[in-house]
């Protein structure tokens, strides 16, 4: 929205991100065409340094940054500069996340409210592994320490003694030989199957 009118002079347009609504003006600049699929890929692509650093008190594109998007005739616009606020994307990165995590704590409340009779709820530590990219994230790291910490007042003042214990993601990029999250993810499955070994 900031640069439409840039994006709009350019003919350059993006596929609408799930959960997304049009606003006025937005047909112009949004469609499912495969130039602006494209377009949407190499924005990912720019963004994911913001995304992924590991301090969000300095900025990453000083306002400005430089993308290569293709115009509505497949032609490539190599650097073109559009304006970005830093601080409202930390703002969409924050709520996504904590979708996730209270997606998260409502699944595992779930479970206990479904599988009540299985499970014993005397367990001393719930253990959580944290696992792909967004979990790579401090804002995810944060988000989970505070959920989990409104838990633990919760758990006390109904007197259930169990805690939560968070674990960072598996790192393993300078041995690949390592696990990762992905491959914990998938010993777990197999381990929690009836007869897997």
């Amino acid at each position: 929205k900031k640069n439409k009118e840039i994006l709009r002079n350019d003919k350059i347009s993006f596929e609408l991100p799930p959960e997304c609504k049009e606003f006025l003006g937005s047909e112009v600049l949004l469609n499912d065409s495969r130039e602006a699929k494209l377009n949407m890929v190499n924005l990912i692509g720019k963004l994911r340094a913001f995304w992924e650093r590991e301090e969000f008190d300095k900025p990453v594109f000083e306002n400005e940054f430089r993308v290569d998007l293709y115009d509505n005739n497949g032609v490539l616009q190599s650097g073109l500069e559009m304006k970005i606020d830093e601080n409202r994307l930390v703002e969409i990165l924050r709520n996504r996340i904590a979708k996730g995590v209270e997606s998260f704590f409502e699944g595992l409340r779930e479970v206990f409210a479904n599988y009540r009779d299985e499970i014993d709820l005397n367990t001393d530590i719930i253990h959580i592994f944290l696992a792909g990219n967004s979990s790579k994230s401090p804002i995810a790291k944060e988000l989970f320490e505070q959920k989990i910490d409104k838990l633990q007042k919760d758990f006390q003042s109904k007197n259930y003694k169990g805690k939560f214990e968070l674990y960072p993601p598996l790192d393993n990029q300078n041995n690949s030989e390592k696990p990762n999250g992905k491959t914990g993810v998938a010993f777990g499955l197999i381990e929690t199957r009836p007869g897997g070994k």
